[in-house]
């Protein structure tokens, strides 16, 4: 008996789930009650009409079935024949840069849609497909959103939804679409001083960054003659038969060093809000210093332990650059990690003869012992610190102090104020948005348009 009604209960959920919930390449689709009263009702003029039968309880039980199949009928459509679909027209590559959507509501129907409700999981700042639009039968409806990109980061279009329902507001119907795309909004670059970059410094106890590294690479800064000891490899063969001698091969070393970059993206350590913050004047300062140490024929690699850790070893070449960019854009104030603690780690992954650039806002120096001893351990690793002055963040104390102990200490440390980080407009190409201009005729004429995007629809 209970086998039986189980398989009843069992066939029965399955007809409610393909009555209510359909499935489509592009979107799944549910259609729910939206008003358990109306089902109460049916309900209580049914039990009127089985407890006193009369023709106007009869009428009253058929009026509520008719509504009841009409609105389920119509609800049944709007999930069959209504879609949507968002198209990215123009995409963003840098902060300034106007991004812009068509969003577009198709109804093969030949039931007008009431309304439809837009509902957005767009995580880019400022920027929604939501709202509400109506269509009539076999009808279309289009509109455009537009947002100008005023923060770096990784940002998801979509997931989104689409809310419709039949016109005595009974049944609701759900239309999921899960697709995604993903748009990156590069950080800005800024003119920095030379100061700032690590070269012709010292290395950690004051040994000479210019020497001969034991490293294969055909960038040679000059030619000496040949000392015992120096690997034949090393022997630069046109310049010994020129002159009747062995010379070697001096390398350069800014041809063959690696610079670690890396940030100190402790909370605690974070100092204003918005785009004044430390944490992104930061990030341009890290960039900027990619863009420029890469020009400089320099491998320049990342390391920024945050919740999410971005972590990119170090390679030459300005193609190098985007990945940096890429990881830049996406690093937040959320590390586990205190300075302190978080240097040791760093050091495990820095080879000997690379150097590191250390950005931090920390000015209280309760790190300097992790930073000493990455400098005397074995081949220990050393470079320059970047001190962001909180000063120049509204806060205190001043950076100049732990500066100078820096550099008493043998360490290349420079302050950084806020004002100093220039940020260079439009610094990967001009920034892209709708611009008009009027002629004297008065005709409105394109100046510049958005950047456009290669996605398709989806």
């Amino acid at each position: 008996m209970f086998t039986f009604a189980g398989k009843i209960w069992h066939h029965f959920r399955r007809w409610r789930v393909g009555l209510t919930r359909i499935e489509f390449p592009d979107r799944r689709v549910r259609i729910r009650l939206r008003q358990p009263l109306a089902l109460a009702a049916g309900v209580l003029a049914l039990g009127w009409h089985l407890a006193f039968p009369s023709e106007q309880a009869a009428m009253l039980f058929a009026a509520w079935l008719a509504v009841v199949l009409l609105s389920y009928g119509w609800a049944r459509q709007m999930a069959m024949r209504v879609r949507a679909e968002r198209k990215l027209l123009s995409s963003a590559l840098q902060v300034g840069d106007e991004l812009e959507e068509r969003v577009a509501l198709h109804n093969e129907s030949g039931l007008p849609v009431l309304w439809a409700e837009f509902v957005d999981r767009t995580n880019l700042p400022g920027h929604t497909v939501a709202g509400v639009n109506a269509a009539e039968g076999r009808g279309r409806a289009e509109w455009k959103a537009a947002v100008i990109c005023q923060r770096r980061g990784l940002f998801q279009l979509g997931p989104w939804e689409l809310h419709l329902g039949d016109p005595f507001g009974i049944f609701a119907v759900e239309q999921v679409y899960p697709q995604q795309e993903e748009v990156l909004v590069y950080p800005p670059l800024a003119a920095l001083p030379l100061a700032l970059l690590p070269r012709g410094r010292t290395r950690g106890d004051q040994r000479p960054l210019r020497r001969m590294l034991g490293a294969d690479t055909v960038a040679a800064a000059a030619v000496r003659a040949y000392q015992p000891g120096d690997p034949l490899r090393f022997i630069h063969w046109p310049t010994s038969a020129r002159r009747g001698a062995l010379y070697s091969r001096v390398f350069d070393p800014e041809a063959t060093s690696a610079v670690w970059l890396i940030p100190d993206l402790h909370p605690a350590a974070r100092l204003g809000d918005g785009a004044e913050a430390s944490l992104e004047v930061m990030v341009v300062l890290l960039a900027s210093l990619a863009e420029q140490l890469l020009r400089s024929r320099l491998a320049v690699g990342l390391l920024a332990l945050g919740a999410q850790p971005q972590v990119i070893a170090p390679r030459g070449g300005l193609e190098a650059l985007w990945p940096l960019l890429r990881a830049l854009a996406q690093v937040q104030a959320d590390s586990p990690w205190p300075l302190a603690e978080m240097l040791p780690r760093a050091g495990e992954l820095i080879s000997r003869r690379s150097l590191y650039v250390l950005v931090t806002p920390e000015v209280e120096g309760g790190w300097l012992p992790a930073l000493q001893d990455l400098a005397h351990r074995p081949g220990g690793q050393s470079g320059q610190v970047l001190l962001l002055d909180p000063a120049s963040f509204g806060s205190k104390p001043s950076a100049e102090p732990l500066a100078e102990l820096l550099r008493g200490q043998g360490f290349a440390a420079e302050v950084v104020r806020r004002e100093e980080v220039r940020l260079i407009r439009g610094a990967y190409g001009a920034l892209r948005r709708w611009e008009y201009f009027t002629l004297g005729t008065g005709r409105i004429v394109v100046r510049q348009r958005p950047r456009e995007a290669e996605g398709q629809a989806r």
